[in-house]
């Protein structure tokens, strides 16, 4: 947990500047402890420099370099064993160069945060295309797709899950049902109960969907909440009867939302359930059909909701 804070770029900055400043100290002593400004240990000043680049970019990089390379400069000797100042001359460039590797570094880390940026957009502009692309083949699910992702990623971030998990979460969602692309039309919209045989064709559609997206890079980051949202705790779901924990948490999240907005939305085949025997129905799943935890999580989310409103 510590290490998701301290590296989450986003947030708990005061955190931060206390991690930096105690790094810069840490090669400080570790710097006077060996020897003084004349040892290989001047380096290990690149680790708060780095870390700031990362944190703050190309002025963070500067700042904790100038910082460093006063640290090390005229309040550190040469040689602490037979001490004598350093010359204005040596410290001065050590600090030059630390600021601008600083800043370098920081330009860098800027660049490639941006890069990745514009890789996460282009990949959510896509999985809402694919989302729209389900609810067209299926009209009684409009909605429903982005219902189970707004709740899914609550109840992942109320698990603690990294903001790059949250992301894959909230793809995964979105085209959780993709694979009804590939459910006869008869079968999808039939306004009546299926048959055992329709039933079957329709159960395929999580592996239908999974297999529609192993080629692609990010299929891979969300292929086990598609080809994993109906199963179930007890081992009982589909489509591998997987069980407990052996099933991929995005599946057991997206699950639960999923059958919440399928029981209180109108379907085809049976108008929408109330809000009081909706909650009935989860609650009896709780330990058979879903994860216990992530479900007591929803629960939370709905009793706020509902206290909101009250």
């Amino acid at each position: 947990m510590l290490a998701k804070i301290v590296f989450n770029r986003g947030g708990y900055t005061s955190l931060k500047v206390l991690v930096i400043i105690f790094l810069v100290l840490v090669a400080w002593v570790i710097v006077y402890l060996t020897g003084g400004s004349v040892t290989a240990a001047t380096q290990l000043c690149y680790v708060p420099i780095v870390l700031s680049s990362w944190y703050w970019y190309g002025i963070g990089g500067l700042a904790t370099g100038v910082v460093s390379g006063l640290m090390e400069g005229p309040g550190m000797d040469v040689c602490i064993n037979g001490p004598s100042p350093q010359p204005l001359v040596d410290w001065v460039v050590r600090l030059v160069i630390f600021a601008a590797m600083g800043y370098i570094i920081g330009e860098l880390f800027k660049r490639v945060h941006h890069q990745r940026d514009v890789i996460m957009r282009s990949g959510t502009s896509l999985i809402q295309t694919l989302a729209h692309t389900i609810e067209l083949r299926d009209p009684y699910t409009n909605g429903h797709c982005v219902r189970v992702a707004d709740m899914a990623v609550r109840i992942g971030e109320r698990m603690g899950l990294s903001k790059r998990e949250l992301l894959y979460l909230r793809w995964s969602a979105l085209i959780h049902d993709i694979g009804k692309i590939a459910i006869p039309e008869p079968i999808l919209n039939k306004p009546g109960k299926l048959t055992d045989e329709e039933y079957d064709v329709m159960k395929q559609h999580p592996e239908r969907g999974e297999w529609a997206l192993k080629s692609s890079d990010y299929g891979q980051v969300v292929k086990d909440g598609v080809g994993s949202h109906h199963e179930r705790w007890d081992g009982r779901g589909y489509p591998r009867r997987l069980k407990g924990t052996d099933i991929p948490l995005q599946a057991r999240i997206i699950a639960v939302p999923d059958v919440w907005d399928a029981l209180t939305s109108e379907r085809s085949y049976r108008p929408g359930i109330s809000y009081e025997e909706s909650l009935q129905i989860m609650q009896q799943g709780r330990g058979t059909q879903f994860d216990p935890k992530v479900l007591d999580i929803f629960f939370e989310l709905i009793r706020e909701v509902e206290n909101h409103h009250t």
